[in-house]
């Protein structure tokens, strides 16, 4: 098939007419004055009215009982629904609706009659909002169900908008939400009818009518970009609003931008409104800047990375423009004053902003800096806000200070590091504007660095055109030397402010920053950077910072004074925190990938920016933590003073982190380091772990002593000793703190980092040398291992059990011949002999040793390869297995021992790198599927038994999430191919076919909507579908006609709308593989060919349904690949060449007539290639 001729078609074929009214009306625009013109019959009387009136007011009023309320909420869901069908005249009924659909019709047409008669009659404020509101609900859960009159709803609103414009009868709220409604009918009409998309024209109306018609069209324009940026769900919504984005959304922000600069020209006479329609200009500009561009996310990002349309740019390169703003900050107050600089910081995060527009780059340096020596509104908590978030976007900064001179470049800096310090140091300074503020001083102190860069090389040239610029290269040192001499004293206000925010917190002024972890790392990632450059003098004010802090924890700790304790505590989590991030942040790790004797090994390899000697100051920092270390397990082990506080230890788990780096590194070097000394006895190659410990060297190799010297300066043996200092630290936290979860997630998470880091094997092999890993590979269960016993942990434990694998695995003594594997298992395996033994599992003991087991074996399973994998198994089979397949029958309503059993089966099913493998005579793929199978099914048919879940259930949790692991476990034992399921067949086992009936039936019980809500569980339903037309296609014939009719719909649907790739890629897959299997079988007579022309039978068109999806997707979506699409196109056409030829016939009859010519040229070029 022709790619070419798809892309032509793209081209060539346009939106589809919009749709028409009954009788061909077609509705172009609306007349805004008067009375609102839908009229809608079926409306209701007066006494009608005052009812629904007296209802609703219950929800605002003071004195109405419990009891009222909870019925005033359930008849105001009811108004979102259409009427029952009792309400309707027999006669009217009958008359008009024949069949279901026309009965639906009709309540929804009734109900929209009573909701208008609500807005256009009553006088209830409450009532009028609810109408409103549930009008739009209706409107949105219909629409692609019946006809609605949607272009007279649109002209209503409009209509309804217009001309309560001032009008003190109607609160804001009602006028919000019926900018709601248009917003809602606009965007779902969007793609169907120009009339939708003229909206922005029609709005045009309300800026000539007066200065508040102007606001309120503003504010609708706002509303509908709102409306259109929300997330999309499926892939008809992303490609409305890429569509907005490339129609709609220029023009509304042209608008914004338009109005700005009426109101700095005084064309807009009436000063008394100019503040309200400054504000809603500035809100909508920034709306349209904060449209989700890429379409992919709508969460606010903090990157200031602004990837506008090209033709965006032109719009706000205007210095003029960027004046405006700044006279607006200077003559008004928040929130008018912080949005005029959000909107210019929303300016300059614009790539090349500075560059393109020159002028306005230049207003924008000076304006900051005239804020900065005035402190003009920083008094402000919003003004402050955005200040510094404006300075965390400022990219350009470099650029503009090179065409400046030297000392306008310095007096710029020095007020903002004179700003940055007296942020930083204020304990009120939000957190969000701290990061905004490190961010600032990050990109200054990495510009130096970077020199090569294009922005950089780009404001070189700019500053030699520059008349009045200094040599370049001279003012390039002194600009670098300005930033160094302010960067000490930025990094020391970090630290000191971060320890006075600890007092703060105590007293209740500010929330503890401690618990905004996320918040925290992000600062503290870009801090090594800001400080590499003056690493020396800011480690060893440090140093003097954390000797004082650690002596007086010290003293009271030895003193027995709890409180002090606690406040000093979380002082040096902020001190453990910062030194964890000056040792770890001074490298960072790649991955190069090395072709060795036709292998492709990837390698780590580490880059560094420390200077000469600066490895000594970590050094000290690395001895001063280990001996804090050391104290706090002393305080722990003080029977008066109990644990300290958790953050301290999950501090030193980050420190931890960073410090394993550079011992398992250290070890791979002075291996490396030894071979080379048998070859030439003098120097020795560099090693990785340089990037953590030693820092950047000129030269290309190092001797061996300068690994030792930095051992010896820290005094505690060489790095294997400091190793198990590491480990021990694990297994004392997996034991003191056994029942905080925070804390023995993060020891864990730690330990598996130091296991299976970048050092690969060579880090489990170290590991395992050291007598206490050999100790906890034997000492491993519950007995040993204190949090094993705590159920808050058991997400855990599956974690805990792959790492500890991951070393038996590596073990250089074979795990299988030492029988070191089996004597791992015993602990499990004595446990489920002791639950096989208890009559009954339905007790708390029981379930929690099951769900721990599971889990447990999980673990295990997953780090198991072709050597144990068929150990672990006959070790489980036939005695243990059968456990879980009876867990399930008890706990089948109990999620957590129901998913984490199923899970464990997920894992067991997967044939990763073909470790399933048993002896000929053994057949345990057949047995492993087998008891997988029963213990699905077990579980599956209490599924059927329950029905429909109650309303309120969490659906994902009760059902969704295992039924989605039972579809993973089966797909991935299908496509492992280690089962024959004709073996079953054979020897009359129907456990296969019962499975996969039992599964697809649930499956199918999943609403569309639902089923592709859920992520997970959708691309486990579609790969379960993909294996099974793959792998096993004379299972689903052999399903009933009507089974396989719905499966086949489904994927139908989730072609149409699955916005996520996988789930849009498994559905083509599986749409090409049963087309495939229609054409090579359309001639043949065998019992499956004749079976699934029996099931098409009921679905004639079905196969022209999937070929006109496939078409519209080719033609309108321009942001899928077509290669995913042409291969399953290709088997339909040739499954149903006469279905395609209607199909093309029908679509070009479709097209307007100027362009009917080319759409068909285009389909006789596809088929002309596909013939070929």
């Amino acid at each position: 098939m022709e790619l070419d001729a798809m892309r032509a078609m793209r081209t060539a074929s346009r939106v589809s007419p919009c749709w028409r009214p009954e009788g061909g009306r077609r509705l172009e625009g609306c007349h805004l004055s008067g009375p609102p013109t839908l009229r809608l019959k079926g409306g209701m009387d007066q006494n009608k009215l005052m009812e629904f009136e007296s209802i609703l007011e219950q929800l605002q009023h003071p004195e109405a009982t419990a009891q009222q309320r909870q019925h005033a909420q359930q008849f105001a869901l009811m108004l979102q629904n259409p009427v029952d069908l009792s309400e309707i005249d027999e006669g009217l009924l009958s008359q008009k609706a024949g069949d279901a659909s026309g009965k639906r019709q009709l309540a929804v047409q009734k109900r929209m009659a009573q909701l208008q008669h609500i807005l256009d009659h009553s006088r209830s404020a409450t009532a009028q909002v609810i109408a409103c509101n549930s009008l739009t609900a209706l409107i949105t859960n219909n629409w692609d169900n019946i006809t609605i009159p949607h272009v007279e709803i649109r002209n209503y609103a409009l209509t309804f908008l217009f001309a309560q414009v001032g009008s003190p009868s109607v609160p804001m709220y009602v006028v919000r939400a019926m900018m709601r409604l248009l917003s809602r009918v606009t965007k779902l009409g969007w793609l169907q009818c120009d009339v939708h998309r003229n909206i922005l024209a029609d709005l045009n109306r309300f800026y000539d009518a007066s200065v508040e018609h102007y606001i309120m069209g503003l504010q609708i324009k706002y509303d509908l970009v709102e409306e259109m940026d929300v997330p999309a769900q499926t892939r008809k919504e992303y490609v409305l609003k890429r569509h907005f984005l490339a129609s709609g959304l220029l023009n509304i922000f042209k608008i914004s931008l338009d109005t700005l600069q009426k109101l700095q020209t005084q064309m807009i006479p009436d000063s008394r409104r100019a503040s309200g329609l400054m504000d809603a200009a500035l809100q909508l500009a920034i709306r349209c800047l904060s449209y989700d561009f890429m379409g992919q996310s709508n969460e606010e990002t903090e990157s200031f990375f602004l990837p506008v349309p090209m033709q965006w740019k032109a719009e706000i390169k205007d210095p003029s423009l960027v004046d405006l703003l700044f006279k607006v900050y200077y003559e008004s107050r928040p929130p008018q004053s912080s949005r005029a600089l959000e909107l210019l910081m929303l300016f300059i995060s614009v790539p090349r902003f500075s560059l393109d527009a020159p002028a306005a780059g230049s207003r924008v340096f000076n304006g900051i800096k005239d804020i900065f020596r005035g402190a003009a509104g920083l008094v402000e908590r919003e003004n402050h806000q955005t200040v510094c978030k404006l300075l965390g976007a400022y990219r350009d900064l470099d650029v503009v200070g090179r065409s400046k001179k030297v000392v306008e470049y310095t007096e710029w800096l020095s007020l903002a590091a004179n700003f940055t310090i007296a942020s930083l140091k204020s304990v009120e300074t939000p957190t969000n504007s701290l990061h905004y503020l490190m961010l600032f001083w990050w990109r200054l102190a990495t510009q130096g660095r970077s020199q090569g860069s294009g922005t950089n090389l780009l404001a070189r040239i700019v500053a030699m055109h520059q008349a009045n610029n200094d040599d370049s290269e001279s003012q390039e040192k002194n600009t670098q030397g300005i930033i160094e001499k302010f960067i000490p004293e930025v990094v020391n206000a970090y630290i000191l402010g971060r320890l006075d925010s600890v007092e703060a917190a105590a007293n209740g002024r500010i929330d503890d920053p401690l618990d905004d972890v996320d918040m925290l790392q992000s600062q503290l990632e870009l801090l090594p950077v800001i400080a590499s450059n003056q690493y020396a003098a800011i480690g060893g004010w440090l140093t003097e910072v954390l000797d004082r802090t650690s002596k007086m924890y010290e003293a009271a700790i030895s003193s027995g004074a709890a409180g002090p304790s606690h406040m000093l505590e979380k002082q040096l989590s902020w001190l453990v925190r910062v030194c964890a991030a000056m040792i770890g942040g001074h490298y960072t790790l790649d991955t190069q990938i090395k072709i060795e004797g036709g292998r492709v090994l990837p390698t780590a390899v580490m880059g560094t920016n420390m200077q000469e000697g600066d490895e000594m100051v970590d050094a000290d920092l690395i001895w001063r933590m280990l001996q804090l270390m050391m104290l706090i397990e002393r305080r722990n082990s003080a029977l008066n003073l109990g644990r300290c506080d958790y953050r301290l230890e999950i501090a030193m788990l980050s420190f931890m982190d960073k410090l394993k780096q550079g011992i398992l590194y250290v070890d791979a070097a002075l291996e490396q380091n030894k071979e080379s000394d048998e070859d030439s006895g003098s120097r020795y190659s560099m090693p990785h772990f340089l990037q953590s410990l030693l820092g950047k060297r000129m030269q290309v190799n190092l001797p061996k002593e300068v690994y030792k010297e930095i051992f010896q300066r820290i005094g505690l043996g060489d790095h294997k000793d400091v190793l198990s200092i590491l480990v021990r630290k694990v297994i004392t936290n997996l034991k003191v703190w056994a029942d905080n979860p925070l804390v023995v997630k993060e020891t864990l998470l730690m330990f598996a980092t130091m296991v299976q880091g970048p050092a690969g094997g060579n880090a489990a092999r170290m590991l395992l040398d050291l007598e206490v890993t050999k100790s906890l590979l034997v000492n491993h269960n519950g007995e040993h291992v204190a949090f094993l016993s705590y159920p808050v942990n058991a997400k855990q434990r599956t974690t805990y059990y792959l790492t500890l694998m991951q070393l038996l695995v590596t073990n250089p003594e074979d795990p299988d011949a030492s029988g070191a594997f089996e004597a791992f298992l015993h602990p499990l395996l004595s446990t489920m002999a002791y639950l096989n033994s208890m009559s009954s599992l339905r007790t708390e003991e029981a379930k929690f040793a099951i769900i721990g087991l599971a889990r447990d074996l999980r673990g295990i399973a997953c780090a198991s390869n072709v050597r144990l994998f068929p150990i672990l198994f006959e070790s489980l089979y036939p005695s243990y297995l059968p456990l879980f397949t009876r867990a399930l029958d008890v706990w089948h309503d109990d999620p957590a021992v129901t998913v984490a059993v199923l899970k464990f089966w997920m894992e067991m099913a997967e044939n990763k790198e073909e470790r399933i493998r048993f002896d000929a005579a053994f057949p345990g793929g057949l047995l492993l599927f087998k008891e997988m199978s029963r213990s699905i099914t077990t579980y599956a048919h209490h599924l059927l038994n329950q029905g429909p879940l109650p309303e309120g259930v969490d659906a994902y949790k009760a059902r969704y999430k295992a039924l989605g692991v039972c579809m993973a476990s089966v797909s991935l034992a299908i496509s492992g191919e280690y089962v024959s399921f004709g073996a079953y067949t054979l020897y009359g086992d129907q456990i296969a076919e019962e499975v996969v009936s039992v599964l697809v039936q649930l499956a199918l019980s999943i609403p569309e909507r639902e089923l592709l809500a859920f992520h997970k569980v959708a691309t486990s339903f579609y790969s379960f579908i993909e294996a099974l037309l793959r792998h096993a296609m004379s299972m689903v014939i052999a399903l009933e006609t009507n089974t396989v009719v719905k499966l086949l719909q489904f994927l139908h649907h989730g072609l149409a709308n699955a916005l996520q790739q996988n789930v849009h890629i498994l559905c083509a897959r599986s749409i090409d593989r049963f087309a495939a299997f229609l054409f090579r079988n359309k001639h043949r007579q065998t019992s499956l060919a004749n079976r699934m022309r029996l099931h098409m039978e009921q679905v004639p068109t079905l196969l022209e349904d999937l070929q006109l999806v496939l078409l519209k997707q080719i033609i309108t979506d321009e942001h899928i690949e077509l290669g995913i699409l042409s291969h399953p196109l290709l088997s339909l056409i040739l499954a149903s060449e006469s279905g395609f030829t209607r199909v093309s016939s029908k679509f070009v009859s479709n097209q307007p007539a100027e362009e009917r010519a080319s759409v068909a040229e285009a389909f006789g070029e596809l088929m002309q290639g596909n013939h070929e």
